[in-house]
């Protein structure tokens, strides 16, 4: 195939995909155009971070720095818990934090997200890895970094092509309740560094309480009392002071003790050893086959680990007025994965604590995060010899903290305040993510929304309407108030969605019911439809209610719309012979007028 001809193609593949903006120019100057078009396109994708680093302001560097070492404190302790969490070397949490938490600020459209790893995203990884590899072995190790390098493709794929519409269809209601699940499930993975014990890791969490329960007898005592010092100690002052970083105090209290009583001779495990190095970025080691693997996983993690990033980037945004990209943010999180995939590290996402940490401590723009990865650079560098003697069960204490602010019983509550279908659906997630694995929970809860969605819209109801002339002949539901009546010869009603073929069939058997009713001891002479509530006619439903204006129209009734939008009156227009005339009424005084007319 010819190179200009590849070249055609590929702009009006764009084209279609409405990224590029048909021009009424022909030939030549159009494919300029369009070509111009793609490369800014393309430059506004890698290049984002030129908005605020060209821009940057002196008065800006001081809280920049100050927020992204406040924030080094409280990301840097928790990485390494998250990496103990998915049964991974702490040291592959740092790994991680290095390149993500930089990559997922310049590529991304928010200036204070904090990319890193996260409980839900950690619970969703050894979810998935488990089945194909023993917990903490090489082969294990290895496809945790290739899971995040599939997570960082598919937000990659996804943000450059404009799919960020698609985090919609895991509703809300879902989160409500996976992020109580999943709380609790990752907080009963910690319960054994915690009391001092180990137990096998289980693909249920049904299992997992099994096993807590059989080995429950085997506590050992100086490692409860040591996480759960610790535990209260972080909970504590967290509630009280946010921003100060009780977990890095809570960490360095526990090395100081660890390193002058020698907690190793009571048999409290410590973390051990960890390389002093920056991992050499690698591109190779990952198959295609083992890509193809995990493909599916791949997806689910990144679109809820997207989907939690954008609320949070969204919640920061109300408050600075910065305009948020969903877009944007998906490449700025598929770059943080790739990112982090190549220096060694494992799935990560935008962080709810870190963020907020780093909002509330005046950070201006994402220079703050690059401070976070250089201190995670100084930290591997020089640090990691400290931490040999960092008890396991305080980096248990301090994912159990963390995860705790997921619990949310209030947010149930409202979600059945506001919709008792959300409300449903938060609970069957929270339930499912019990009874079977926590992604498939994410997958049961979406499907739920979506049927009960296409339940609702199925069954589209219709209102028979009256004049209300108390309030100046306006059309209201008739019943509502006693002011409101109905006229003799005249059906008023109103679909309250758009018709199709999934609800046809349940609208006409309304208004064939509605009609028999109507018509007893009455002449009918005008069937008017309010076509305000609907947005979308297809060719099923223009089908059916042909064959019954037919009927109509052979009783001598004659069809009215009203309150028909521009395009549903040129649809109209074009498929007469399916449904013959229908005469468009734009308000009540001409609808009046045509009564008057006919009927009186």
């Amino acid at each position: 195939m010819q190179k200009g001809r590849v070249k055609k193609i590929f702009l009006e593949m764009l084209e279609g995909f409405h990224y590029i903006p048909k021009s009424k120019q022909k030939g030549s100057t159009r494919k300029k155009v369009s070509l111009r078009w793609f490369i800014n396109y393309l430059l506004q994708c890698f290049l984002p971070f030129r908005s605020w680093l060209l821009n940057y302001r002196l008065r800006d560097l001081k809280p920049d720095i100050l927020s992204g070492l406040t924030v080094s404190a409280i990301l840097v302790p928790q990485a390494m818990a998250y990496a103990f969490l998915v049964g991974l070397p702490p040291q592959m949490g740092l790994y991680a934090v290095l390149p993500a938490v930089a990559l997922g600020a310049l590529f991304g459209s928010s200036k204070q997200i904090v990319t890193g790893p996260v409980g839900i995203v950690s619970l969703l990884t050894i979810t998935v890895l488990l089945p194909y590899a023993e917990v903490g072995s090489d082969k294990y190790i290895h496809l945790a970094i290739v899971l995040a390098f599939g997570v960082g493709l598919m937000q990659l794929f996804l943000g450059i092509f404009r799919f960020g519409f698609l985090a919609r269809l895991i509703p809300h209601s879902v989160l409500i309740g996976f992020s109580s699940a999943a709380a609790i499930i990752i907080g009963s993975t910690q319960v054994p560094s915690l009391l001092g014990f180990k137990i096998e890791q289980q693909t249920h969490v049904f299992q997992t309480f099994w096993e807590l329960i059989k080995h429950i007898g085997e506590v050992h005592i100086p490692t409860l009392i040591v996480g759960t010092v610790a535990f209260l100690f972080i909970f504590t002052v967290k509630r009280f002071r946010p921003t100060f970083p009780a977990s890095l105090t809570a960490i360095i209290i526990g090395i100081i003790l660890s390193y002058l009583l020698d907690f190793e001779q009571y048999g409290i495990s410590v973390v051990g050893h960890i390389p002093s190095s920056i991992p050499t970025p690698r591109l190779d080691g990952f198959s295609l086959k083992e890509l193809m693997m995990l493909g599916a996983s791949s997806l689910v993690i990144g679109m809820v680990g997207f989907v939690e990033t954008f609320s949070i980037a969204k919640s920061i945004a109300n408050k600075t007025k910065d305009k948020i990209s969903a877009n944007q943010e998906l490449i700025g999180q598929g770059m943080a994965n790739l990112g982090s995939s190549v220096f060694g590290g494992l799935p990560v996402s935008g962080s709810f604590s870190s963020t907020g940490v780093n909002f509330d401590t005046g950070a201006k723009t994402g220079l703050s995060a690059l401070v976070v990865s250089v201190m995670a650079a100084i930290t591997l560098l020089f640090l990691t010899p400290i931490f040999y003697y960092l008890p396991r069960t305080i980096l248990a204490a301090v994912v159990m903290v963390g995860v705790a602010q997921l619990i949310s019983p209030e947010k149930f509550r409202e979600a059945f305040r506001i919709s008792r279908t959300d409300g449903m659906v938060a609970v069957l997630t929270f339930l499912t993510a019990f009874a079977f694995k926590p992604d498939d929970a994410i997958m049961a809860g979406t499907i739920l929304a979506l049927a009960l969605f296409l339940q609702r819209i199925m069954w589209a109801h219709v209102y028979e309407e009256g004049f209300d002339y108390k309030w100046g002949h306006i059309l209201r539901t008739l019943g509502e108030k006693d002011e409101i009546v109905n006229v003799h010869g005249m059906v008023i009603l109103r679909v309250d969605m758009s018709i199709f073929y999934a609800n046809i069939d349940y609208v006409l058997n309304q208004m064939e019911r509605l009609y028999k009713k109507r018509k007893r001891g009455q002449s009918i002479k005008m069937w008017v439809i309010d076509f305000s509530a609907v947005n979308y006619i297809d060719l099923s439903a223009l089908e059916a209610l042909g064959g019954f204006f037919d009927t109509l129209r052979k009783d001598g009734v004659e069809i009215y719309g009203i309150y028909v939008k521009p395009e549903q009156r040129r649809i109209f227009k074009k498929s007469k012979f399916i449904i013959g005339n229908i005469k468009v009424v734009h308000n009540i005084e001409e609808l009046h007028k045509l009564y008057t007319q006919k009927v009186k």
